[in-house]
């Protein structure tokens, strides 16, 4: 698997990094615990794109990651969504 550079993301609510050396999904899980939702440009930061660039790429349909709205309107991604997409996907496996 491709090793992210969590300690590099700096938004609010996330937990510092630990010396252990989780990777994959249990590294996300760890460090946005407890929080299941993510805000489109954290998503964007971990996929290594601008906010924007992850708007045109699902748009165009580059992506199949799901992006969900509040009532009030506000975009989301869902911890999960975003752990499935990655897993999942060939492009971020390492060979």
């Amino acid at each position: 698997m491709k090793e992210y550079a969590l300690s590099k993301l700096a938004f609010r609510n996330t937990n510092p990094p630990n010396d252990s050396l989780s990777a994959g999904p249990e590294a996300l899980r760890s460090f946005f615990f407890p929080r299941q939702v993510l805000q489109i440009q954290e998503a964007a930061r971990i996929l290594g794109l601008g906010r924007e660039a992850l708007y045109k790429r699902i748009w165009r349909g580059d992506h199949s990651l799901k992006i969900r709205k509040f009532p009030g309107g506000r975009q989301y991604v869902l911890l999960e969504d975003l752990i499935s997409y990655l897993f999942s996907n060939p492009k971020f496996q390492q060979e």
